[in-house]
C-alpha cells in the first residue's frame, strides 16, 4: 500500500509550490530542530550531484534550508486528485 499524506494549506500564506512529475519524494524546509533531529540522514542524487539530506518516515525529505517545496504530481493522482493543462499552466 503506498500512503500520500495531505495537508491543509493555508489561504493566507504566501507560498508557491512546485508540481514536479519527475519527483519521486515530496520536499520541504523542515519546521523546527526537533523535526530535523528526529529524521534520517539521507543520501540524494540530484542533476548537478548528491545533497545529504533528511527524510521523515512517511518519505518527505526535508532541508534546514528555505526551499519552494515540490509535491509530486503521482501523489495527488494517488489521492484522487485530476491535474490538467490549459494553455500551459496547470489549472
Amino acid at each position: 500500500m503506498r500512503v500520500a499524506y495531505v495537508k491543509k494549506l493555508d489561504p493566507t500564506e504566501n507560498t508557491s509550490y512546485l508540481l514536479d512529475g519527475g519527483a519521486t519524494h515530496p520536499l520541504r524546509q523542515c519546521k523546527n530542530r526537533a523535526e530535523w533531529s528526529a529524521a534520517t540522514p539521507t543520501v540524494v542524487n540530484l542533476t548537478l550531484g548528491e545533497a545529504t539530506l533528511r527524510q521523515k518516515e512517511n518519505g518527505a525529505l526535508l532541508t534546514e534550508e528555505h526551499v519552494q517545496p515540490i509535491i509530486p504530481a503521482q501523489d495527488l493522482t494517488m489521492i484522487g486528485m485530476k491535474v490538467t493543462w490549459v494553455d500551459g499552466c496547470a489549472a
